[in-house]
C-alpha cells in the first residue's frame, strides 16, 4: 500500500472544511437553490420573418400596424407547436449601416407557448395608445394585478397567461439594442386627466377605489374596470400570469406606461441583458409579484421609480387570499391557487447579481408585500452614478406578511439622495392599523457608499419587532452633516460588524425596543 503524505491528508482535511462552510453558509447554499429552479426555455420549430408572414414592411415612422399580424403569427407558431417569429430590420442583421425601423402595433400582444420573439439590432416594437384597444375583443379587458390588487381592465402591451416556454431576445447581430416601447407620457396624461376629472365630480379616484374593492374583499369577477372615461389603470409594459419558463434577454425597454416588468403568480423566470429607461411616473423596472425561482442578472437600470421591487401582494387579498370563482382562474391548476383562492402568495428564492442601478430605489422589497417575501439574494450589485437608495425594505401596517431570509452581498454606491440601507414598516404613516409586516433575518455585507444623504435607519414596531439584522463590512465615507448616520428601534439582536459611517465606527450588538416612539414616516 502506497503512503499518503501528511500534506496530502491535511489538503483533504482543508477542502473538506471549505466544502462545509459553504454548506453553512446561507446565502451560498441559498443562491445554490435558487438556481437549481432555473432553467432556460427550449423552444423549438421554425424561425419566420414577421415581413414575410406579413407582406408589410416597416419604416422610420412606424407607419403601418402591425399588431393583426404579430398576433396571427404567434398564434400560427403555436398551433404548429412553437417556433421564433423574428422582427426583422430589412437591411439585414449582418449590415453596418442601419435605420431603425419601427413595427408599430395598436393593442396588446398576448403571448402562446412555445413562441419566441426575437428582435433584430435596430428594431423597435412601439405600441400606440390606445386604451379602447387593450380591453381585448369582448371590451371586458384581460385579468391582471394593478398595485397588488386582481382586477379586469386595460391589457399590459405584451401580456400572456397560464403559458410556458417562452422568450424574447435580440438575434445580436450589427445594429443598435432592439427597443420595446409604450408611449407612457400619453398613458399618464390620460390618467392624471381623469383622476382631476373623478376629484372634481366628488368620485374615488382609480387607485383609492381599487383599494377599497381589496379591503372589502369584493370578489375578482365583479372587479371589472373597462371604461375609458372613468377607470384610469395604465397597463404594465410587459406582464404575465400563471406562467413558467420564461426569458428575456437582449432587450432596451423604454416609455412604459406603468411599470416595466411586471410577472405575476410565474416561476422559473430570468431576465438578463436588459436596459429599462423607465422615465415615467411609477416606471418601476422589474417587479416580481406572488413568484417563485426569478434571476434578475445584468441589467442596467434608469427608472422614476423602484429598480427592483420584490412584491406579494397588498392588504386583505394578500393576507387572506381571494375568490377566483367566476373567472378563467377558476380552470386552472396552478401551485398559487389553493382552496379556491388566489393572492396570498409570498414571491420567494430571487437572486439578483451584477446589476446597474440608478435614478430611484436600487433594491427593494415591498410596498405592496402582503403576503411575504423570503429567500432573496443579491450579489455584486452597483450604482455607478446615483440613486435615492440602496437597500430598501418598506412596508407599512395594512399589509402583514413576512420579510425574511434577505441577504445582499457586494454592493458598491457612488451618490445616494436618502438612506443608503433603510428597513421601515411605516411606509404611509398609519400607525393604527392591525396588520404590521414582520421582519427577520436580514444580512447586508459588504456595502461601500461615497455619500448618502443619511445612513442607517431600521424600524419596527412595539407589536411587530424586527428580528436578527445584520449589518457587516458597511463603509459610507460620508453623509450630510445636518442629518442623522444611524437611527433604530423595535429592533432585536441588531448586529453592527465593522460599521463605519463618515468619522464614525459601530461595533457592536444590540436590542433596542423603547416605547411611546413609532418608526418615522418614509415614502
Amino acid at each position: 500500500m502506497k503512503k499518503i503524505s501528511f500534506l496530502f491528508c491535511i489538503s483533504l482535511l482543508y477542502l473538506g472544511s471549505c466544502q462545509r462552510v459553504q454548506e453553512e453558509d446561507p446565502f451560498v447554499k441559498g443562491v445554490a437553490n435558487v438556481m437549481e429552479k432555473i432553467a432556460p426555455p427550449k423552444i423549438e420549430g421554425p424561425s419566420i420573418l414577421l415581413t414575410e408572414f406579413s407582406g408589410q414592411l416597416p419604416d422610420a415612422n412606424g407607419t403601418y400596424d402591425f399588431r393583426s399580424d404579430i398576433q396571427a403569427a404567434i398564434d400560427s407558431l403555436s398551433a404548429m407547436g412553437g417556433g421564433h417569429l423574428i422582427f426583422n430590420n430589412t437591411l439585414g442583421s449582418e449590415s453596418w449601416i442601419k435605420w431603425t425601423e419601427v413595427y408599430r402595433c395598436k393593442g396588446p400582444i398576448n403571448l402562446k407557448s412555445n413562441v419566441a420573439l426575437g428582435f433584430d439590432p435596430s428594431t423597435v416594437l412601439h405600441f400606440e395608445f390606445a386604451p379602447e384597444a387593450y380591453l381585448g375583443e369582448d371590451g371586458k379587458g384581460v385579468l391582471r394585478r394593478y398595485e397588488g390588487t386582481m382586477m379586469y381592465s386595460f391589457s399590459p402591451l405584451i401580456y400572456g397567461f397560464n403559458i410556458e416556454n417562452v422568450k424574447l431576445y435580440s438575434t445580436s447581430k450589427n445594429g443598435a439594442s432592439p427597443i420595446i416601447t409604450g408611449d407612457g407620457e400619453l398613458w399618464l396624461e390620460w390618467q392624471q386627466v381623469g383622476r382631476k376629472s373623478r376629484i372634481d365630480r366628488g368620485l374615488l379616484p382609480s387607485n383609492m377605489l381599487l383599494k377599497k374593492v381589496n379591503v372589502d374583499g369584493v370578489p375578482v369577477a365583479d372587479r371589472v374596470f373597462n371604461d375609458v372615461k372613468e377607470d384610469f389603470y395604465r397597463p404594465q409594459l410587459f406582464s404575465l400570469y400563471f406562467s413558467k419558463n420564461i426569458l428575456v434577454d437582449g432587450i432596451k425597454f423604454q416609455d412604459s406606461p406603468f411599470w416595466m416588468i411586471n410577472p405575476v403568480f410565474c416561476q422559473n423566470l430570468t431576465f438578463q441583458n436588459l436596459i429599462l429607461d423607465g422615465k415615467i411616473v411609477n416606471n418601476d423596472g422589474i417587479d416580481p409579484d406572488g413568484c417563485e425561482g426569478v434571476l434578475i442578472q445584468n441589467v442596467l437600470f434608469d427608472t422614476h421609480d423602484d429598480n427592483i421591487a420584490i412584491k406579494s401582494g397588498r392588504d386583505r387579498e394578500a393576507r387572506e387570499g381571494v375568490a377566483v370563482e367566476g373567472t378563467e382562474m377558476a380552470k386552472l391548476n396552478s401551485p398559487f391557487i389553493r382552496d379556491g383562492l388566489v393572492g396570498n402568495n409570498k414571491t420567494k428564492h430571487v437572486f439578483i447579481r451584477n446589476c446597474h442601478f440608478k435614478n430611484h430605489y436600487a433594491i427593494c422589497i415591498g410596498s405592496e408585500i402582503g403576503a411575504g417575501a423570503q429567500h432573496i439574494y443579491a450579489l455584486d450589485n452597483y450604482a455607478l452614478q446615483d440613486v435615492k437608495m440602496g437597500v430598501f425594505l418598506k412596508s407599512n401596517r395594512t399589509r402583514g406578511g413576512v420579510i425574511e431570509d434577505v441577504y445582499v452581498r457586494n454592493f458598491k454606491i457612488n451618490e445616494i439622495g436618502k438612506d443608503a440601507i433603510c428597513i421601515i414598516s411605516n411606509y404611509d404613516n398609519d400607525s393604527t392599523s392591525p396588520y404590521p409586516t414582520m421582519f427577520k433575518n436580514i444580512s447586508i455585507e459588504n456595502m461601500e457608499v461615497n455619500h448618502s444623504a443619511t445612513g442607517v435607519r431600521i424600524y419596527g414596531w412595539a407589536d411587530a419587532v424586527l428580528e436578527n439584522i445584520k449589518l457587516k463590512n458597511i463603509h459610507i465615507q460620508s453623509t450630510d452633516s445636518n442629518k442623522p448616520v444611524l437611527e433604530y428601534n423595535f429592533v432585536r439582536d441588531l448586529s453592527l460588524e465593522n460599521v463605519s459611517i463618515g468619522n464614525q465606527q459601530f461595533d457592536y450588538k444590540e436590542s433596542r425596543i423603547v416605547k411611546g416612539e413609532n418608526a418615522p414616516q418614509q415614502l
